[in-house]
């Protein structure tokens, strides 16, 4: 169930071997009423982690980016409390970390 706290869908863009700019097919639901960029500076900088909390039916509520230079967010619901959440990180080759706290 998605509640006004949740993040209903992510979409991303990148860069292809070609230095075309491509933009990545929508993941999620399209009911969502707020849009928020994340801009990497493409030459240096690279996602390494995430972090982020999920409500009691699975829909996540808060996510925030960590790269290497420093962090993005929490996009959606921003709160100090703690809750049942998780959290991955990798060294830039894929994800070698992944946690849930509940």
């Amino acid at each position: 169930m998605i509640t006004p706290f949740s993040i209903d869908s992510l979409q991303f863009q990148y860069v292809n071997p070609c230095g075309e700019y491509v933009l990545s097919q929508r993941h999620g639901t399209r009911s969502g009423s707020k849009f928020n960029v994340v801009k990497l500076n493409i030459t240096t900088e690279y996602i390494t982690g995430l972090k982020g909390l999920f409500d009691p039916v699975n829909a996540i509520i808060s996510l925030t980016f960590i790269t290497n230079k420093g962090k993005f967010g929490p996009f959606g619901f921003n709160s100090n409390t703690d809750g049942d959440g998780f959290a991955a990180s990798g060294t830039g080759y894929g994800c070698s970390k992944l946690e849930a706290h509940f």
